[in-house]
C-alpha cells in the first residue's frame, strides 16, 4: 500500500500538523503551504502516485503501475519484503533499487487515498551533499576534498557519487536478467533470524 507523500514549507508547520482530512489538505497545497513531495525536484520519484487524482477526491484505493525510478512510501509485510541493499551507503539510489526489486518480485502498488505522510525540513546528511556535490557541478568547489584514485586526486563528491551510481546500474541490470542478490549485512541476518517478529523463531529466540 503506498502512501502520497507531501512535504511542508518550513513556516507552516502548525497548519500542516492541522490538516485532519484532505480538504484540509488540499487547502495547504493551494495556498502554497505544503507541496508534493520533490514536484520539481525529482518528478520521476512519485509520479507514478498520480498526486491530482488523489487530491481530486479519490475515495478508493486505486493501483498505479511502477515506472523507472518510482519511490514512494509503502507498507509491505516484512516476512515477505525483499531486504535493503547493504551496498548502499549513506544516501543515494538505495530506495529506488529497493522498490524496483520489489515491483520486479511481483507486487503492485495500490495508493491509499484517505492516508498521507509529512516530509518535514531537515539538515541535509553528509552523503547527501556529497552525493549531490558529485551529480552536479558543485564537485568543482569543492576540490580540496579528494582521495587518491587510480593514481589521481580526484574530488571526493566524485567518486561517492560514481560509486553509487555503478551500484544501481549493476544492480538493475541484474535484475533483469534475474541475477540480483541483495547484498545482507550479518547483523540483519541475526534479526531476521531471532526475531520472532521478523519471521524468526520464537522458540529459538527462548532458547538465544
Amino acid at each position: 500500500m503506498a502512501h502520497p507523500m507531501v512535504e511542508e514549507q518550513r513556516a507552516y508547520m502548525r497548519s500542516v500538523v492541522g490538516a485532519r482530512d484532505k480538504a484540509s489538505l488540499h487547502h495547504l497545497v493551494n495556498t502554497w503551504q505544503v507541496r508534493h513531495f520533490a514536484q520539481a525536484a525529482y518528478p520521476p520519484g512519485h509520479g507514478p502516485t498520480n498526486f491530482t487524482r488523489w487530491m481530486d477526491g479519490e475515495q478508493l484505493p486505486y493501483q498505479v503501475r511502477y515506472d523507472t525510478h518510482f519511490e514512494p512510501w509503502f507498507i509491505i509485510d516484512r516476512r515477505l519484503s525483499p531486504p535493503y541493499d547493504a551496498r548502499f551507503r549513506g544516501y543515494g539510489w538505495n530506495k529506488v533499487v529497493n522498490v524496483q526489486h520489489v515491483a520486479l518480485s511481483n507486487f503492485s502498488f495500490t495508493v491509499e487515498p484517505a492516508a498521507w505522510l509529512v516530509h518535514r525540513p531537515h539538515k541535509r546528511s553528509r552523503g547527501q551533499e556529497l552525493f549531490s556535490w558529485g551529480w552536479s557541478s558543485g564537485a568543482d568547489r569543492r576540490k580540496e576534498e579528494t582521495r587518491m584514485w587510480r593514481g589521481s586526486l580526484v574530488p571526493l563528491p566524485v567518486l561517492f557519487y560514481n560509486r553509487i551510481a555503478a551500484l544501481q546500474e549493476r544492480a538493475s541490470s541484474d535484475m533483469w536478467s534475474g541475477k540480483y542478490r541483495p547484498a545482507t549485512d550479518k547483523h540483519t541476518e541475526h534479526c531476521r533470524a531471532m526475531l520472532p517478529w521478523w519471521g524468526g523463531s520464537s522458540d529459538r529466540h527462548a532458547r538465544g
